[in-house]
């Protein structure tokens, strides 16, 4: 279901579909009019989200033009392309940033956090690193919680599905002291038996999360407002849907001890006071999880047999910014901050079983990441229908690593390389856009916008050439042509655009079999280039659908390079995991005695799997539905996706042949309660 949000959530009843306020979006960091901000984006509010069934960040992705992501053979991992941008493995970080309460998600590991007291979702297409610094070269994912406050609020919804899946969630908000301080607390609980067969387990590909967030919200004399979020999220699964490529089948062979365990504790803490003229916001935030993991590899026939991983993250992160008032649009507006982060990333131990040499190999590490950016942007209305907006930033980035390699045969430790290094880069990250708005409902825009991701460690090498240590940053000029245009009388919703991107020095990773080693490099230049259209209509009081649709071509100008099969040249060769057409639709029909039904479809192109485009997917449409009955404070709703069972792999590792297998059809009911 690819779910086009280009306005807020329809309203609940059909005699206020067409009185709709205008949507509000932080996308720059400022409070602004969507259909006013020169950026592609795609919004969910959170009525939208549970009208849409969205219950976790993976199926947001899934419903984002030019956006694919997929797990892969490393648990609890996310692979991400995004307009032809992809993961980048050893910085350990996606192209898009989540940033949940102003808390930044920018590792791949656990990239899903809680969607609970959701007010609305802000997905920024394109590079932000302007304003959002390293890893948003191809977007941002802002997750904003409600704000409670003097009125009490309690919902909960629950649901049971096929494969024994489950789940159930509680919202609550209200006042402490009325007009001064508020409070939230949610929690939601999911599970599954999981869709694989297994001969050694009857549980399957089984997983469980449990998620709690509590918020505190005090409106102080002065203008001073202080918002605290804090968030736990605990997750235990089986193992994967994982076979050996690459025909999709739900019967797997893994080791059905296999398992992953991970928590996550995320906590923003935001200040703000009013300052008459300007405001002042505070925003710190803390970071911590902690993923253990182990995998028998035996199935695939490749020499590695059990592998794990035990990774500890923790970030603190601190944002000052002064930011114009927003009460005149057609006013001068600007914004200036400063950042700073301290993280590290303590790998206790990644581990592989090497069956050929009955030898375990070891690769611990621990890194620390330093940032630091200074930034601002400004608007000025050049003349009565036209603005020019141009920001900066300066961004720097220090990492240090101390890294070792050793083995164990017959119970005996071997030990090998043992380094430390450190190094260090730094980027000016400009941003102009014009705009020009002919109407109250069109706008036509321009942008150009420096892309940057920072460089980083082979901390899987075991070579002792302190050379092989480091790659480079990666870096992209972007540039973007839009419109955004409302027609008859709101009842139609239009926003598209092209965009053009030149990705150098681009981060890549190859496979040493004879090292069993990944190895990563700065071996390639890219160009992406592409459209998208988003269009919501209304059909009438009853009636309503939404498209999209988005062209990628993403391939590599220059790619050459020796690995163990010899030399090879992969320019012109398409980016991996990058659909060239993503195409989705809805239709939605409410009737007045509270009858409700939505339909929903969703295709994705040929992609390929590797840089050899040597594998590849063909194209995959899913169909999916919802129907059911709202009254009141209550509704309830028979959901069904993959409706046509596609049987189809949502991950294929050529390398190795190992492959994930995409969930068959799944049918649920669920129940809403609002009170």
């Amino acid at each position: 279901m690819l779910l086009l949000s280009a306005f807020p959530a329809t309203a609940e009843t059909p005699e206020q579909f067409h009185v709709l306020a205008p949507v509000v979006v932080t996308a720059n960091k400022l409070e602004e009019e969507a259909d006013k901000v020169p950026m592609s984006m795609t919004l969910f509010s959170g009525d939208e989200l549970d009208e849409s069934g969205i219950r976790s960040v993976d199926d947001i992705f899934d419903r984002v033009p030019n956006l694919f992501s997929t797990g892969t053979m490393t648990a609890n991992v996310r692979m991400m392309s995004f307009r032809g941008k992809t993961t980048m493995s050893f910085t350990e970080a996606n192209p898009l940033i989540i940033y949940v309460d102003g808390v930044p998600m920018d590792s791949y590991f656990n990239a899903d956090p809680a969607l609970l007291a959701v007010e609305r979702v802000e997905v920024l297409h394109g590079s932000q690193s302007t304003l959002y610094g390293k890893s948003s070269m191809g977007g941002v994912m802002n997750i904003i919680t409600k704000a409670p406050g003097n009125t009490f609020e309690v919902q909960a919804s629950g649901g049971v599905g096929t494969y024994e899946t489950g789940f159930f969630r509680v919202e609550a908000s209200g006042p402490l002291v009325r007009d001064r301080l508020f409070f939230s607390l949610s929690t939601l609980y999911d599970r599954t038996d999981g869709y694989m067969d297994n001969p050694g387990t009857d549980k399957g590909n089984d997983s469980s999360m449990r998620r709690f967030k509590a918020g505190l919200r005090a409106l102080l004399p002065n203008d001073f407002e202080i918002n605290l979020q804090s968030d736990v999220s605990l997750e235990d699964r089986g193992f994967d849907a994982a076979i050996k490529g690459p025909e999709a089948t739900l019967d797997s062979d893994l080791n059905p001890d296999d398992f992953t365990d991970a928590v996550g504790v995320n906590t923003s803490l935001k200040v703000e006071k009013d300052f008459g003229a300007f405001r002042g916001e505070s925003i710190t935030t803390h970071r911590y999880s902690d993923m253990e993991y182990e995998q028998d590899f035996d199935f695939l026939e490749i020499g590695v047999g059990a592998s794990g991983r035990h990774v500890e993250d923790r970030e603190i992160t601190q944002e000052f910014r002064l930011a114009s008032e927003e009460e005149d649009p057609s006013a001068i507006s600007w914004i200036a901050g400063i950042y700073a982060s301290d993280g590290e990333r303590d790998k206790k131990d990644i581990s592989s079983y090497i069956v050929a040499f009955d030898m375990e190999s070891h690769l611990p590490s621990t890194e620390t990441v330093n940032d630091y950016a200074v930034y601002g942007q400004l608007t000025l209305p050049l003349m009565e229908k036209v603005s020019l907006t141009g920001a900066l930033r300066y961004q720097y980035t220090e990492k240090d690593i101390a890294f070792r390699y050793y083995t164990v045969m017959g119970g005996i430790r071997i030990p090998g390389l043992n380094a430390e290094t450190t190094d260090h880069w730094d980027a000016i990250l400009p941003k102009l856009a014009l705009t020009w708005q002919p109407s109250e409902q069109t706008m036509v825009w321009g942008s150009v916008s420096r892309g940057f991701h920072p460089g980083g460690f082979n901390w899987s090498s075991g070579t002792p050439d302190p050379s092989d240590y480091t790659f480079k940053e990666q870096t992209s000029l972007d540039y973007e042509l839009g419109l955004k245009t409302t027609l008859f009388n709101g009842d139609l919703v239009l926003n598209t655009s092209l965009f053009y991107a030149d990705i150098t020095d681009l981060q890549v990773v190859s496979y040493d079999p004879a090292t069993f080693a990944y190895i990563a490099s700065n071996a390639a230049a890219a160009t992406s280039y592409g459209a998208e259209v988003q269009a919501s209509l209304r059909l009438n009081s009853n009636w309503s659908a939404g498209l999209s649709c988005a062209l990628t071509q993403a391939e590599f100008d220059s790619y050459t390079g020796t690995d163990s099969a010899g030399p090879f040249d992969y320019s012109g060769n398409k980016v991996p995991y990058t659909p060239d057409l993503t195409l989705g639709g809805y239709i939605r029909y409410i009737h007045d005695n509270g009858w409700t039904a939505r339909a929903s479809v969703r295709h994705l192109g040929k992609l390929y799997w590797d840089d050899a485009n040597s594998t590849s997917r063909g194209g995959t449409t899913l169909v999916g539905g919802r129907i059911g009955y709202e009254s009141g404070n209550w509704g309830a709703f028979v959901t069904c996706d993959n409706l046509l069972d596609e049987r189809y792999l949502d991950y294929l590792q050529p390398a190795t042949n190992y492959a994930l297998v995409a969930p068959p059809r799944t049918v649920g009911l669920q129940v809403n309660v609002k009170l």
